[in-house]
């Protein structure tokens, strides 16, 4: 009887043996497929990092160009009322120094007053009323 007890005893030996041995290769494998899983969520974590830092830059960026493109507009639109001011200006004193020409001249000289009456040219004082000028049908 003590044959069989031993005997039994080394059989559930061997398959507790090989029962490890099989745990042990599953183990290692399993050991492998977590270092890979580590290392590819390491990978990943560099990679959402790097993008992150380019998110941040890629707004720095905009940032600066929507900056620069307001400054931008607005030199633009000082710059057209300049221009504009500039042009009124420019166009008050070609004006006021150019002398009329001469056809101008003769045509308020000509006119007919406009209610019908039958007056023609100036009424013997300055033509229209401007100093210096004493009616000689040209602009002095």
């Amino acid at each position: 009887m003590q044959g069989y007890i031993i005997a039994g005893l080394c059989a559930a030996l061997l398959s507790v043996g090989a029962l490890q041995r099989c745990t042990s290769t599953e183990l290692a494998e399993t050991r492998a497929d977590l270092a890979v899983a580590v290392e590819v969520n390491e990978a990943n974590r560099q990679a959402v990092e790097r993008l992150e830092r380019g998110m941040e830059n890629t707004d720095r960026v905009l940032a600066g160009w929507n900056e620069d493109r307001t400054t931008l507009a607005g030199v633009r639109n000082a710059a057209r009322a300049a221009v504009r001011e500039a042009m009124r200006d420019e166009t008050f004193r070609a004006w006021y120094l150019a002398p009329a020409h001469n056809d101008a001249w003769r045509l308020l000289n000509e006119a007919v007053d406009a209610g019908g009456n039958g007056v023609s040219g100036p009424s013997g004082g300055p033509a229209g009323g401007l100093s210096g000028n004493a009616g000689s049908g040209k602009r002095q």
